[in-house]
């Protein structure tokens, strides 16, 4: 009488073939999952950015303003007695850019840049158009004078639950963009 003991060679690569493939899919799935709360860590960064530069243009009782880039965005206290500021200008890629006056100043200690992993644009009625420099004017009472959708990391696939910032008067939202009605739902 002969007795089993043990598996077959091809058992064990049938095995082995069925783990891999598991494996696989579990790693593309915690990749996907992974820019999913990256996205969403980016939108909540900028909700809370957004957030702070209204609250200290209240606190300062002084013009701040947001200059949006596609993949940085910087943000300016304002003083009485300074010229308007027009521009970026790109220094190098670790500091990205001082902010020029009209006047030919730089102002270095009444800002704060922040680069983002995750491109952003403007969303206007399902169109995305690259940022250039575009400012969020917030006046001394807190209130923005531009009204927006900022879309992050638009056209992602990994199903974030909110990838859209909607810039009003008086607050920041954050929601998901609806490509079928295209707006931006807030959460």
């Amino acid at each position: 009488m002969k007795s089993n003991h043990g598996f077959s060679l091809i058992e064990l690569i049938v095995i082995m073939v069925i783990i891999g493939i598991l494996a696989t899919i579990a790693a593309l799935n915690f990749s996907q999952w992974q820019r999913k709360y990256a996205i969403e860590g980016q939108v909540k960064e900028m909700l809370a950015d957004l957030s702070n530069v209204r609250m200290q243009a209240i606190q300062t009782k002084r013009e701040h303003r947001v200059f949006l880039n596609p993949q940085a965005y910087t943000t300016v206290r304002y003083e009485d007695t300074e010229a308007e500021v027009v521009r970026i200008e790109p220094t190098d890629a670790a500091s990205g850019g001082q902010v020029v006056t009209s006047a030919g100043q730089t102002i270095a200690d009444r800002q704060f840049r922040r680069a983002l992993r995750f491109g952003i644009q403007q969303y206007t009625a399902g169109v995305v158009t690259p940022f250039d420099n575009t400012p969020i004017i917030i006046n001394n009472r807190g209130y923005a004078t531009t009204r927006m959708t900022i879309a992050v990391a638009f056209g992602d696939t990994s199903g974030p639950a909110y990838d859209c910032l909607v810039i009003a008067d008086a607050r920041v939202n954050i929601g998901r963009i609806n490509t079928n009605d295209n707006t931006c739902q807030l959460q």
